[in-house]
């Protein structure tokens, strides 16, 4: 019921915010705070290694390694800060200013929405170490909590909007970046009084700085890719169709955010126990979560996923005053790429855990990066903007397989053919049955503002049915119901 709030919440925030912006400055905000992120593939790596660390050393159970760990990471955490303030000042801004397409009269709204960016980003990057031993200590309701003050502030933030009647935009970051202040000293204040190693102490360990950015180094070629693979997409639609396809795929990413919020909880959770189980030589159970994990994963996001895929339209009617063009087919393939997604997270946590990432890195970095020459050569040619996203789902099917391979070489005792059994077979046939319950839904009725109400708890009680039924075995059954029976 959380996250169903959050979820409800953030989506018709986006209704207002792309209300009152209107299409072109929300697709502008949407495309300048995609070049920051792309400037993310530093925290990106240093977080994952953080995680790790921190983990590692709580399967070891040494407070005082862990507690210089800790702060390890956060004198690489400043360094990566003071990093990307020089890169974002630098090539970023020559970026923004030269190469974006930027509306006529817009130049110096971009200017400032990106300085203010630049500094919600730089806060996220000294905040990382303390997300980071959250998670590591699995304190996940925090996550929760403080989700709902984070959105709640955004809400009153797209509230607000009406109240200026110039430089909305400005306004809106200016704002945005108080609520993430905000959020970013709650989560470091409660990590210092909750957890003594994230209490930093006046010691420099150059051996484990050394171990952090060596493996931070290979995760580069990851974080990289992932950059490119998602917001660097962002750029090639804005340099070859403008800000109103941005806004398109701003409002499809705020779709797979808040339905994705369903699954991160459960995601963000697995990921320490991985690393802690492998950590003692616990490679059975290792090997349970992975399988269990990935299922999960998949399973709760397609229970969200699939009645919005199927009555997309009505519910963009609905929701949205202006529906930016492209907007309903953006949607249904990143929800596509998302499942496809949702089986990585627990297998590339258990590569980590290895250690042995150079060639996790190296391969699966290179191809996912390949969506993003692939794609700009595809819309050179001529094909529309719904292009990337079928790159993507190609792209995304390769590397979940070259994942696979690369965990059975580091962890031998991994199972690929009960993987495949207990994973990917019900996956599949579940799938199967959503695109026939699609095909007989669209012979019978298209969805339509009026039978909404009809339809959308339709779909959702269909897809359930699949999950309880295909998805699970009696033991997983069983333990559902009786954690149902236990809340009611």
């Amino acid at each position: 019921m959380r996250m169903a709030f959050v979820m409800g919440v953030t989506l018709y925030t986006s209704r207002i915010v792309l209300k009152e912006l209107g299409v072109n400055d929300y697709g502008l905000y949407n495309v300048i705070g995609g070049i920051v992120v792309l400037l993310s593939f530093l925290n990106g790596a240093m977080a994952v290694t953080t995680q790790r660390f921190l983990s590692y050393e709580m399967g070891n159970d040494d407070t005082n390694r862990l507690r210089i760990t800790f702060t390890q990471t956060l004198i690489v955490h400043v360094l990566i800060a003071l990093t990307a303030l020089g890169l974002a000042e630098t090539i970023g801004l020559w970026f923004i200013l030269n190469k974006l397409v930027i509306p006529t009269g817009q130049e110096t709204a971009a200017f400032w929405v990106y300085q203010i960016s630049v500094l919600s980003f730089l806060i996220s990057i000294i905040q990382a170490p303390f997300n980071a031993a959250i998670i590591s200590n699995e304190r996940m309701s925090i996550y929760a909590y403080f989700s709902i003050f984070e959105v709640i502030g955004k809400l009153i933030i797209a509230w607000s909007l009406s109240q200026f009647n110039n430089n909305r935009i400005i306004w809106y970051a200016v704002l945005i970046l108080i609520v993430n202040l905000l959020i970013g000293v709650a989560y470091t204040i409660y990590s210092c009084l909750k957890f003594r190693e994230c209490r930093p102490i006046r010691k420099i360990e150059t051996t484990i700085i050394k171990n952090l950015v060596g493996f931070a180094g290979w995760s580069l070629f990851g974080a990289v890719a992932w950059a490119a693979k998602g917001q660097g997409l962002n750029v090639l639609l804005n340099l070859f169709f403008g800000t109103a396809v941005n806004a398109a795929y701003g409002v499809a990413n705020q779709v797979n955010v808040a339905i994705n919020s369903f699954v991160q909880n459960f995601s963000t959770a697995i990921a320490p126990q991985i690393v802690k189980t492998y950590s003692v030589g616990d490679y059975q159970q290792t090997n349970r979560l992975i399988y269990s994990g990935s299922k999960i994963s998949f399973l709760l996001l397609l229970i969200i996923a699939f009645p919005i895929y199927a009555c997309i339209n009505p519910i963009l009617a609905i929701w949205l005053v202006e529906v930016p063009t492209y907007s309903a087919s953006f949607i249904r393939l990143i929800l596509i790429i998302s499942l496809l997604e949702s089986f990585t997270f627990a297998i590339g946590t258990a590569i980590q855990a290895t250690g042995k990432i150079r060639m996790y890195q190296t391969v699966v970095g290179l191809t996912l990066f390949m969506s993003l020459p692939l794609s700009w050569l595809f819309l050179k040619i001529g094909f529309d903007a719904n292009i990337i996203f079928y790159i993507s789902i190609v792209i995304s099917l390769i590397a979940l397989i070259l994942r696979l391979g690369i965990l059975k070489k580091n962890i031998p005792s991994f199972s690929l053919r009960k993987y495949i059994k207990q994973v990917f077979l019900p996956a599949t046939v579940i799938m199967a049955l959503c695109g026939f319950s699609l095909f007989v839904g669209s012979l019978i009725e298209e969805p339509t503002s009026e039978s909404i109400l009809i339809q959308l708890p339709t779909y959702f009680l269909i897809g359930l049915l699949f999950v309880l039924m295909l998805g699970m075995n009696s033991q997983e059954r069983e333990h559902i119901l009786s954690l149902i029976r236990k809340r009611l």
